[in-house]
This record gives structure tokens, C-alpha cells and sequence, in this order.
């Protein structure tokens, strides 16, 4: 991503943050905060991160780094399957499973029956031999003209609408970022960070416990947000507690929710 795609995200992510919230902020793209936020009462400083689930090491999540992984090889796959196939260039798959070693052969054994099926979407079982009541692990197939020729195929596992909680993800994204407070209080005396959750990767998927109130670390404001559904804005009191406002844009809260309270 260039830094202007990057930039017009977060401009993206920061004008759904001030909706759900009911506040009209006129954003002014900035570096060390990412934006100068004006509204007719106010003005602050802004910074955006975005949290994951699971553990981190140097260099970032690693669930999103074994995603990616996957991601890479599950393109490999396609790649080679289109040199066998040419006719599949218009064809998404889906490969609901988790990854193992017989991916490759799982996929060509669904290709090889798609091609003699009429159906437009298809599914095929992993293991046909144990069907039974609950839907096995299989592969789903579409054939579209209209699919976007080159557009990656998936991996079920990790797009799955799964939320998780573990390890407090938000208090990582806090204190990722309480060390550039003081260069950020250069450009205002006010400022806040924005921590943003995405539903579109089981390992950006992230949405809190009811009961999370994290350490704002001298911020003076904390927004989570669970796109599109939720900002949890927080704020500390005269007295150092932490209190919490929820906003919502699709009537969900943390608390519609089903999260394990343990998610290793």
C-alpha cells in the first residue's frame, strides 16, 4: 500500500468513526498525529492504529503473518491449477478448512468435479465419506463471467465472521502507541487515539469483553472501533477512572457479541 492509499484509508476509517459518533470533525491530514480534528466546539490531535487478535512478535500480529502465509500459498495453488484449467480464470473458490498439507489435491479433486457439474455455485466435501448431520468441511465454487479475472481465492478460516478477544488486543494497541504522546502534544494539547477493528479477517476481527476498561496510558480520549458497528469511546475522569460511552451505528455492542472469555 502507498502512503496515499494509506492515507486515504485512514481518512476513510476516521469520517465512519465521526459518524457513528455524532460529531461533525473536520479532519486535516497530518504526520505524528495522522489528523488535526476541528469541530465547532473543539480541536484535537488524532492517531489511528488498528489492533489484532493472538500473539505479537518483532514485526507485527502473527496470526495476520500466518494469514498472509497462507494467503501466498493459496495464490501459488491458483496459479498452477490455471496453467491445468485455463478454463477456471473466471472461477472463485473457497476453501472452508483449515490448512493443511492436502490442500492442492483437495482443491483439483473440486475443480475436476466442477467441470463436468452444471451448477453455477457448487460445493464440494473434503471428505464425502463423513457426511452425515453436520455440514463437513468442503469447498465452495463459483462459476461467474462477471468474477474479476486475477482476484484472489479465499481460505475460510481466515475470513470466517468470528470475533475474538484474547490477550486484551486493544491495551496492546494503547501501548503501541503511549510512546509518541509527547511528539504528538507538539501539534495539540489534546490528544486521542483511535483503535480500529476490521470484520473482514479472523485475525482483525477484534471486539471487546463488557467489562474492558483498559489504561488510556495519557491519552486524553481512546475510541475502539468495531467497523461499522461500534465505537466504545473512552475518557478519563477528574479522578484517574476510566469511563465509557457506547455509540452504535448497526444496533450492535460489544455485548451482541458472542465472545469466549478465554480465545487461545
Amino acid at each position: 500500500m502507498t502512503n496515499d492509499q494509506k492515507k486515504k484509508s485512514e481518512i476513510a476509517v476516521a469520517e465512519l468513526a465521526a459518524i457513528i459518533v455524532q460529531e461533525p470533525w473536520i479532519l486535516s491530514p497530518d504526520e505524528e498525529p495522522d489528523f488535526i480534528v476541528s469541530t465547532p466546539d473543539e480541536r484535537f490531535g488524532l492517531e489511528l492504529t488498528q489492533c489484532f487478535s493472538g500473539d505479537f512478535k518483532r514485526g507485527g500480529s502473527v496470526d495476520r503473518k500466518d494469514a498472509a502465509f497462507r494467503q501466498k500459498k493459496l495464490n501459488e495453488i491458483r496459479a498452477r491449477c490455471l496453467i491445468k484449467f485455463p478454463e477456471i480464470e473466471h472461477w472463485n473458490l473457497q476453501y472452508i478448512f483449515k490448512w493443511n498439507d492436502d490442500v492442492e489435491t483437495h482443491i483439483v479433486n473440486a475443480i475436476e468435479q466442477a467441470q463436468v457439474d452444471q451448477g453455477k455455485q457448487v460445493g464440494y466435501p473434503i471428505f464425502p465419506e463423513e457426511q452425515g448431520d453436520v455440514l463437513p468441511p468442503f469447498i465452495f465454487i463459483q462459476k461467474c463471467p462477471n468474477f474479476v479475472r486475477g482476484a484472489p481465492w479465499t481460505i475460510g478460516a481466515d475470513h470466517a465472521p468470528h470475533v475474538v478477544t484474547s490477550d486484551a488486543p486493544l491495551q496492546k494497541a494503547i501501548n503501541d502507541k503511549k510512546g509518541k504522546i509527547p511528539a504528538y502534544r507538539k501539534k495539540s494539547d489534546d490528544i486521542r487515539l483511535l483503535v480500529y477493528a476490521s470484520p473482514f479477517n479472523t485475525a482483525e476481527n477484534v471486539s471487546l469483553r463488557e467489562v474492558e476498561l483498559p489504561n488510556l496510558c495519557g491519552f486524553d480520549k481512546v475510541y475502539f472501533m468495531h467497523i461499522p458497528n461500534y465505537v466504545v469511546e473512552f475518557s478519563s475522569d477528574q479522578d484517574g477512572s476510566v469511563t465509557k460511552n457506547i455509540h452504535t451505528f448497526t444496533g450492535r455492542t460489544p455485548q451482541s457479541f458472542k465472545i469466549p472469555t478465554e480465545s487461545h
